[in-house]
């Protein structure tokens, strides 16, 4: 079963004494592709209505299908995940009284038991401060702090609680496109984890803090846009440090509906 679970992947984001002073264009995803240099594409196709979205994704080297729910239901969206046709997980998301996302958890059908479980904190200002994101066997912990509207680094803690060698801390220190502002949200709901960076990322450093702070991984960050500022295309590399060896690299197109 594909680990696709939209709602653990999504991005996260600012906080800080500055707000976003960007412009936000009121568009929303419709159809996102990711070419992967394993040789294959993805797609996933975004619908919604009112306060619900669904996402249909598809696979070039599979015939399975991966179909997400996201229903509104008072103070909190009821999640249904089906993989191939078959209802596998279902959950839930209670909303803060700005309506963030607070809490999350998500069943397991086959088992009858918690997929995964999450918790996020935010200031008095809506910016995402802390995430904790637990998956029963391993856990990821990520604190959050910024700059003039952008993120400055995070200290992400890995833990593996059935194999404890394989935990990590990083810190990641992030650079910036001072000419590229983020106009919209790059996956619906987005701005439900807090608010927008001001501008586009261009570089992740990841420092390992278990090895004295020695860089090991970086990812960079290309982008096509529009005339409006709206991405078309992300070409996201990595690389191992400190030999800089790319050791994958993804392109993601993007097209949108807005009012």
């Amino acid at each position: 079963m594909k680990n696709t679970l939209f709602l653990l992947l999504l991005l996260l984001f600012i906080t800080g004494c500055k707000k976003n002073e960007s412009t936000l264009l009121n568009c929303k995803v419709s159809k996102k592709l990711t070419h992967y240099s394993s040789g294959y594409t993805d797609t996933t196709i975004f619908t919604y209505s009112v306060d619900d979205y669904t996402q249909f994704t598809t696979y070039s080297n599979s015939s399975d299908t991966y179909f997400a729910k996201y229903m509104k239901n008072s103070s909190q969206y009821d999640l249904e995940y089906y993989y191939s046709g078959i209802l596998g997980m279902t959950g839930f998301i209670t909303l803060t009284a700005s309506g963030l996302f607070d809490t999350s958890r998500v069943t397991n059908l086959s088992t009858a038991t918690f997929n995964n479980r999450s918790k996020n904190y935010f200031d008095a200002d809506g910016y995402l401060v802390r995430s904790i994101n637990n998956f029963n066997i391993y856990e990821n912990d990520v604190r959050y702090f910024y700059t003039d509207g952008n993120y400055a680094y995070w200290i992400y803690e890995y833990t593996n609680f059935s194999n404890p060698s394989s935990s990590s801390k990083d810190s990641i220190v992030f650079e910036y496109y001072n000419d590229k502002l983020k106009t919209t949200e790059l996956y619906p709901m987005e701005s439900k984890y807090g608010k927008l960076e001001k501008n586009l990322v261009k570089r992740r450093l990841y420092y390992n803090l278990l090895a004295a702070g020695t860089l090991r991984q970086t990812y960079d960050y290309e982008y096509l846009t529009d005339g409006d500022g709206l991405v078309t295309r992300q070409i996201w590399t990595i690389r191992s440090q400190p030999d800089n060896t790319v050791t994958r690299s993804d392109t993601t197109y993007f097209e949108y509906v807005c009012d």
